[in-house]
């Protein structure tokens, strides 16, 4: 008995040893087509050594691999779907891969419609919204697309609460009125940066003339298409978002300490031979050795007037799903954006620059029949905005320019924030306004806004009557009212003039000694604009294929009345037509055009045609290239040639316009037959009527490069030109015309010409690590043609032949060394004989013998980036997700502001660091600003000129974010959640720039709010 057990044990074994022993598997891996799959991944599923029990298929897309018997291999190949395959003890496979269809059918939106990514032949652009989402907790979508899309341009101004938007420039400037892209959120012109990032599917940019001569008139300067999320056929799913992040700024603004300022005052006083208003010693250790704080006062504003840290927090909660007769997509989110000034919310108002915004959107669609749809979209947006009682448009507010300016430009040694009874201290003369009060005591100025979205969308498919044919018809209304209330307070302020009038209580009261506190004062309570717009539209479409013949067709006409204000109505009129055609998805043609116009022209001048055509050539379906190269999935070449307009110039030109003047003294009297009694109040011409005006005519060419390779390189190339004629400008009229103003005409022309290249590699390694690079690089240039020069100009000084906007300067030598280089160099005119070594060396560019405005000669670079790149990564091991976008702006200069640059600006004893490092007898080798001055002591320094315009090139660490996502296992089974993650995230986290560290390059200016960094923490879960 003992004997047979035994047996059995054994032959057990030998069973388990044979089903556990290895076998050499050979085996080969296909795509859809049949072509060998070269690269794609085979690993053991369950395997812990991957060096052992992984491998990639060669060049034929074969493969061997050591397994057991009884194995499951996991092949793997980007762009295609994941398969497990049993080996069921076989020694040869034969793996059949078949392509994601989400990325087979992957569509891409265009003007009215969309298309098959792969069939577009024109120059198109599109984000998901996810990458938005990804965005490093920003709260507006124009901030979330810099860097993601090659040809468009973003500069971000202001990182103001609520008042924080990007203009954005697609493929740069060709004209020098406005440059604004058309933005249609599903297809409708609205307000799109204050959209809850939560809520988009896509961002489309349409750069081509072949993409945006449907939108006629209007198309120039490129279109955004925002494509909101709808619902799908599911069961209900709920997603739910939260971050909460803290910001500061991105720049470091100090300044050197008073005494210093002193001492440099009294030498900058010296270098202008004034012996007047010098500073004692004593003076200047008085402030050195802060001898009375209260009298002797060192307030350092930036100090006083930040906060280490603002905050932000967005909240978002949305709901899909649907069935075969209704489908909907539900959302509702929250923003609240903080301060970085020190400012504190009061008991009877809010002074805090603040925002805080509701978002709503609810996109439902309904299948009444198999033929019949209905789409009903409603969505909201309420914001309400604080911000300082005198920062406004009412009367005696203060501008944005002047408020910010002033933060950093305050004297802080005049009076103490505090003296020690408490009191407020501030200027006697009200020249010098206590910021701290500004910021905090004067009230506060409050803003609603509420827009309203509404769509109605109904689609008739005409199948019974011919395949393919649809109608449809959408009529939308917006309407964003804003208003405005302002709170008014006034605190005392108090000046003593010396410690004995302090200790005296001798006292300067301010605003004047009869002032008392009063209550709060309620007023301005606006209405500061209401816009209604009312769009229809009835288009029809056909879609056929005819064996390897396939076929599209859209007409469509839309009409739209806008309002604004109690203004005029804006009126719109298009006539719309596309036809597609492919052949075997290898040979693709498109034709587009528009027949519109603008009110904004006399009548007979209002419409016209805008055509455009495109052609493409998918080369990688030939048999050549798939015989001899398997390696290339796509090879697809595109061009394509058209025209579209821009009418961003102002309204009812072609009338002209009188103005009634009301002057006293005799230079203004026109005297009648009285020589005693004239007429002081008269009727003059103003702007004169131009009949003929129009718009501005763009007609552009684009050639683009697709190319795929190994299912893992991703490369394209889009090369343009752009010639825009009838470009809106002054025309130069002599005094002796007797008009107020120049003739405006279409007599500017414009040349643009750029590339794009953008590229990606993605892959696998093993079983858990996936890996994707890529890059956007974006370079423009533009040339003016014609405009209105003067005749007499010097050529070099015309508009004409020089990038729009151009900035002339005068070029530098360095710094005079001595007297003898100063009496052996051309003399400027400004400041006379007043030159003293160390001053700019100025070049005679004219060679006339004397430096002058016509020495002026245009700067290198524009005052927006010429060349624009952006890196992005993503990295994924399991659960563990790392993405990260670098963002640079090269070949831009800007002009650096007077007050950031210059010391003692009207006559502030104040200096700048770089101040310190001024040209001296002891360092003219190593020095890098000039002799100092005192203010409007030398204006030869102070002319524009290379040592005033600086570049601003920079490269920074745009959006990082590290997530983490529980595995399926966790979050459905035992949490019995859809998903799980949790995030940090950053936006603006570093910048690398030769410009100067106490402004933002992109920004350049300290006279608006600050831009932002921002460091998140952030949670996102379903159901």
């Amino acid at each position: 008995m003992v004997k047979r057990i035994f047996i059995l044990i054994f032959l057990c074994l030998q069973i388990f040893n044979v089903s556990a022993q290895n076998i050499s598997v050979t085996g080969k891996v296909l795509d859809d087509l049949g072509n060998p799959l070269i690269g794609a991944t085979i690993l053991l599923k369950g395997a812990v050594d991957m060096s052992r029990s992984a491998t990639i298929t060669d060049v034929n897309g074969s493969f061997t691999l050591s397994v057991p018997s009884d194995a499951v291999l996991v092949v793997s190949f980007i762009g295609f779907e994941t398969q497990e395959v049993p080996v069921e003890g076989k020694s040869t496979l034969l793996i059949k891969m078949y392509s994601d269809i989400s990325l087979v059918d992957e569509v891409v939106v265009v003007g009215f419609g969309s298309q098959k990514k792969e069939t577009v032949v024109g120059s198109i652009a599109q984000a998901k919204g996810e990458q938005l989402v990804k965005a490093g907790g920003v709260t507006n979508i124009t901030e979330a697309l810099t860097g993601i899309l090659p040809g468009v341009t973003t500069l971000q101004t202001s990182s103001q609460p609520g008042d924080n938007s990007t203009d954005i420039l697609i493929r740069g400037k060709s004209s020098w009125n406005g440059n604004n892209p058309l933005i249609l959120v599903d297809g409708i012109e609205r307000d799109f940066d204050q959209i809850d990032p939560n809520e988009v599917q896509s961002v489309s940019v349409l750069k081509d003339a072949s993409a945006t001569a449907v939108f006629g008139v209007r198309g120039a300067n490129g279109v955004i298409l925002i494509t909101t999320k709808r619902g799908t056929d599911s069961k209900a799913k709920i997603d739910f978002s939260a971050n909460y992040g803290v910001k500061q700024m991105t720049s470091n603004y100090t300044r050197p300490d008073h005494y210093l300022a002193m001492e440099l005052y009294n030498e900058a006083k010296i270098n202008d031979n004034s012996w007047t208003g010098l500073y004692s010693q004593q003076d200047i250790d008085n402030w050195k050795y802060g001898v009375d704080p209260y009298f002797y006062p060192e307030i350092k504003w930036n100090e006083v007037l930040l906060r280490d840290f603002g905050s932000t927090q967005t909240y978002n909660v949305n709901i899909s799903g649907g069935n075969n007769f209704i489908k909907y997509f539900t959302s509702v989110g929250y923003t609240h954006e903080g301060d970085i000034y020190n400012t504190e919310k009061q008991a009877e108002y809010d002074p805090r620059f603040v925002y805080n915004r509701f978002n709503f959107r609810s996109n439902i669609d309904f299948t009444i029949t198999k033929t019949t749809n209905l789409s009903i979209n409603l969505a909201g947006i309420a914001g309400k905005q604080n911000r300082p009682g005198q920062v406004g448009s009412s009367d005696g507010d203060y501008s944005k320019n002047e408020f910010f300016r002033d933060i950093y430009f305050t004297p802080g040694y005049i009076y103490p924030l505090y003296y020690e009874n408490g009191q407020m201290g501030e200027d006697p003369t009200l020249q010098f306004d206590n910021m701290y009060n500004r910021l905090n005591n004067k009230g506060s100025n409050e803003v609603n806004t509420s827009n309203i979205y509404t769509d109605l969308l109904f689609k008739q498919k005409l199948d019974f009557i011919t395949k393919g044919w649809s109608v449809s018809a959408k009529i939308s209304y917006n309407n964003k009212l804003s208003s405005s209330r302002k709170i008014s307070k006034e605190v005392a302020r108090y000046y003593y003039g010396s410690r004995e009038e302090y200790e005296a209580g001798e006292f300067v009261r301010l605003p004047d000694m009869d002032f008392y506190e009063k209550p709060i004062s309620i007023g301005g309570e606006n209405v500061n604009s209401n816009l209604r717009d009312l769009y229809y539209e009835i288009s029809t479409n056909y879609e056929r294929t005819f064996g390897n013949h396939q076929v599209t067709a859209l007409g469509l006409i839309f009409w739209r009345d806008k309002e604004y204000n109690i203004a005029f109505p804006e009126r719109e009129h298009s006539y719309v037509g596309r036809v597609t055609y492919n052949f075997k998805a290898k040979y693709f043609a498109e034709f587009n055009g528009a027949y519109n116009g603008s009110e904004k022209f006399a009548p007979g001048l209002r419409m016209d045609f805008f055509p455009s055509g495109a052609i493409g050539w998918m080369i990688s379906e030939e048999k050549f290239i798939k015989d001899n190269l398997s390696f290339v999935d796509k090879l697809k070449v595109r061009y394509s040639y058209g025209q579209s307009g821009s009418d961003q110039v102002p309204r009812f030109g072609y009338i002209g316009t009188y103005d009634k003047l009301h002057k006293g003294g005799s230079r203004f009297t026109v005297y009648f037959g009285d020589p005693v009694n004239g007429i002081t109040s008269y009727i003059v011409e103003g702007t004169p009527a131009n009949p003929f005006l129009t718009w501005e005519t763009a007609t552009k060419q684009n050639l683009g490069v697709e190319l795929d390779m190994f299912r893992k390189i991703s490369l394209s190339v889009d090369f343009y030109n752009e010639h825009r004629v009838n470009i809106f400008a002054d025309k130069l009229v002599p005094t002796f015309v007797g008009i107020k103003s120049d003739v405006k005409g279409n007599i500017g022309e414009t040349k643009t010409r750029g590339f794009e290249l953008v590229g990606s590699f993605r892959g696998i390694i093993g079983q858990d690590f996936k890996y994707r690079f890529g890059g956007n690089v974006s370079f423009t240039e533009n040339r003016v043609i014609t405009r209105s020069d003067p005749a007499n100009m010097p050529e070099y000084q015309k508009q004409a032949g020089k990038p729009i906007s151009t900035v002339n300067g005068l070029l530098t030598n360095g710094f005079f060394y001595d007297w003898d280089d100063i009496y052996n160099t051309t003399q400027s005119t400004w400041g006379g004989t007043s030159q003293i070594p160390g001053d700019i060396k100025y070049i005679d560019y004219n060679g006339d013998g004397v430096i002058d405005q016509e020495d002026k000669v245009p700067m290198r670079y524009q005052t927006f980036p010429a060349i624009t790149y952006g890196i992005n990564l993503n990295l994924t091991f399991k659960n563990l997700q790392l993405s990260a976008l670098f963002y640079g702006a090269d070949a831009v200069y800007k002009s650096m502001p007077a007050n950031m640059l210059w010391e003692f600006q009207q006559d502030n004893v104040m200096i700048h660091q770089h101040t310190l490092n001024r040209w001296t007898p002891e360092n003219r080798d190593d020095a890098t600003h000039p002799s100092l001055h005192t203010f409007g002591a030398n204006t030869h320094n102070q002319q524009g000129s290379e040592f005033t315009y600086r570049d601003a090139k920079y490269f920074r660490l745009r959006n990082l974010e590290l997530s983490y996502r529980l595995g399926k296992d966790t979050s459905e089974k035992i949490l019995k959640m859809s998903k799980l993650e949790f995030y940090v995230s950053g936006h603006n986290l570093f910048t690398i720039t030769d410009y100067d560290e106490r402004m933002d390059p992109e920004q350049g200016s300290t006279n608006l709010y600050p831009i932002v960094k921002r460091y998140n923490v952030g949670i996102r879960f379903g159901f």
